[in-house]
């Protein structure tokens, strides 16, 4: 009867195998081969040893008259019973060498393609996750379950059951040998690894989980901390706060490196104990033969045997017993790996997912469903609530935006605003009313319109990489088309920026865009968006963070897009939204006025927003 918790946690190691669990049964043909070449290896070796030790028995052997026949070095049958014997343990043990490389290689693949597999899974699935779901976690937390928890996984566990299944293959074996050769002996040598066996268990069993739950905290908190101190280079130079970052990153290096520490002394110590078991073995072998009155030569063959068995199973006892301790210490990253797959696991997610792999592996493009006759999006009666909140965030929000039009939405900080954004994009789900893509609902996935939206926040996501790549962001660089990309840039004025670039369009551009000036990070959004062809701008506070010079010349050029592209722009500054044609005024999450600029600004808004 398998206990419970020992049932559940392979459960979980078995969903987060997914189909990768059926490649292992492929293995275990090579595993069974490797065993049958030990035991024959084994069984050479004793044939040999009791041939130079008693070779006056050759002649009882079932072989013995085949030496006869071959005529080399004087016909003498010992010369060539040790040449003969020679021979077939070097081709055994060669057969075995190579054997166990290719199985080596197969375990390593195995594993190492899982780790592609979960990893490009895993980031595929945390941004087809919940929006709310995302915004709970830090995001090291994200970045180092991709990084760092995936690679345990596949080192400490998947690489770990692997190795239990092939040595245990190899044990087994052995033992039924041993058992055939000599029940008793066998029986002493049971009772030891056994007692070995359940006083390892009992004394680190425990530990062990606790330790890889304090490696896993310790860890993140450390990626967190470095994330932190790099991303906010400028703020801890200026203020002189980059000792806090530092501390953060040593203290939480040190409690990891005390765990990991604690569990290697665990994990190694494994080797030494075995070894002395099985030392102890053989000397109490000789110790009970010599007192139940065999002599020396009757028990050599049987010390032989077991002396080369117990060699053999040393590592791979030694092996069993560091694996099952890798595994105990990697409970915990099970536990994270299959929560967050299981929380993010639906058939959408693992169907594209599927259909996106497939594309990667034969090298084929993924068509994606486009609205391509958009002409007004609704909001009917839409609600929204944060989880945990009392009081909702939107209420009874009724909009319009038709093609071809510049909506403004206004109001102060926590009325709603970004919220409503998050709605219309697709981010965030609303709990009550609906939303209308050219009178079909969104839940209705018969057209991807996220697709015809461009997101043009306060601070542009910009990649460490070209010009080029940025502005078509997402597209492979071969598939880049280098006209559409002139004429986004263009559009968007960019045209100064290209020229005095030293390599233009192929120039890097740095980390989140610092070698530009913040009207040039907005403009590259800008063209993203022509490059793209999306056909609704929303500008999230774009222009808050511009002096008002840059942001004049902005608010101008995206003026000049009015009629052939949709405009959602939400502003606190007033002026931002002149070209607009109508302007929503948000308030604890209402709809409290809407009109032109003119109607708004007559209402004294100004200082309100």
């Amino acid at each position: 009867m398998i206990p419970l918790n020992i049932k559940k946690y392979f459960h979980k190691v078995n969903y987060i195998l997914g189909k990768d669990r059926n490649k292992i049964l492929w293995l275990v043909p090579l595993f069974l081969f490797s065993s049958i070449l030990d035991l024959l290896g084994i069984s050479l070796v004793a044939t040999f040893v009791t041939i130079l030790t008693n070779h006056d028995r050759l002649s009882g052997k079932f072989f013995a008259p085949y030496l006869g026949r071959i005529k080399f070095m004087g016909n003498d049958e010992l010369k060539v019973a040790i040449f003969v014997g020679c021979f077939f343990i070097i081709l055994a043990f060669f057969t075995k060498t190579v054997t166990a490389i290719l199985i080596n290689k197969k375990i390593f693949r195995l594993c190492f393609d899982q780790t592609v597999k979960l990893r490009s899974y895993l980031m595929s699935a945390y941004q087809e996750m919940n929006y709310v779901d995302y915004l709970r976690r830090n995001s090291s937390e994200y970045v180092y379950n991709i990084q760092t928890i995936v690679g345990q996984f596949a080192v400490s566990i998947t690489q770990s059951l692997l190795r239990i299944i092939s040595d245990g293959v190899i044990c087994l074996a052995i033992i039924v040998f041993l058992a055939i050769n000599d029940w008793q002996s066998l029986s002493i040598l049971i009772v030891l690894l056994a007692a070995l066996i359940v006083c390892y268990d009992k004394f680190f069993k425990n530990k062990n989980k606790l330790y890889g739950i304090i490696s896993n905290k310790f860890s993140t908190r450390m990626v967190q901390a470095i994330q932190e101190g790099m991303n906010g280079f400028r703020e801890n130079r200026i203020y002189g706060t980059a000792h806090y970052f530092n501390k953060m990153v040593n203290d939480n290096a040190k409690g990891l490196a005390d765990a990991r520490v604690k569990s290697q002394v665990i994990t190694t110590s494994s080797q030494y104990v075995v070894e002395f078991v099985l030392i102890l073995f053989v000397v109490l072998l000789v110790l009970v033969s010599v007192l139940t009155g065999r002599t020396v030569d009757s028990i050599i063959a049987t010390i032989a045997v077991f002396a080369i068995a117990a060699m053999r199973l040393m590592p791979s006892a030694n092996q069993i017993l560091s694996c099952a301790t890798k595994i105990r210490y990697g409970k915990n990253t099970v536990d994270i790996l299959y929560n967050d797959l299981k929380k993010i696991d639906s058939n959408r997610v693992r169907q594209d997912f599927e259909k996106y792999d497939l594309a990667c592996r034969k090298n084929t493009k993924i068509a994606h469903s486009n609205c391509n006759n958009f002409n007004v999006l609704r909001l009917r009666n839409v609600e929204f609530t944060y989880p945990g909140n009392l009081s909702p965030t939107l209420s009874n929000i009724n909009l319009e935006i038709g093609r071809g039009t510049s909506v403004g939405i206004i109001g102060m900080s926590g009325s709603g605003k970004t919220t409503l954004v998050d709605i219309i994009l697709g981010l965030l789900k609303p709990q009550g009313g609906e939303i209308l893509f050219d009178h079909t609902p969104v839940d209705d996935n018969s057209c991807n319109w996220m697709s015809e939206f461009a997101y043009l926040p306060q601070d542009v996501f910009i990649v460490d990489d070209t010009l080029r790549n940025n502005i078509a962001l997402g597209v492979p660089g071969c598939e880049i088309d280098d006209k559409r990309v002139i004429n986004a840039l263009k559009q968007s004025r960019l045209e100064d920026l290209v020229n005095n670039l030293p390599n233009g369009i192929h120039s890097v551009v740095g980390e989140r865009g610092m070698r530009l000036s913040g009207g040039q990070r907005q403009r590259i959004a800008i063209a993203r968006a022509f490059y793209h062809n999306r056909k609704i701008l929303v500008m999230d506070e774009s222009t808050s963070a511009l002096d008002d010079k840059t942001e004049k010349e902005v608010v101008d050029e995206i003026s000049l897009l009015k009629g052939s592209i949709t405009l959602i722009v939400i502003a606190h500054r007033l002026t931002t939204l002149k070209h607009c044609d109508i302007i929503y005024e948000i308030d604890n999450g209402r709809i409290v006025r809407k009109g032109d600029y003119e109607k708004i600004v007559g209402t004294n808004m100004i200082g309100k927003v």
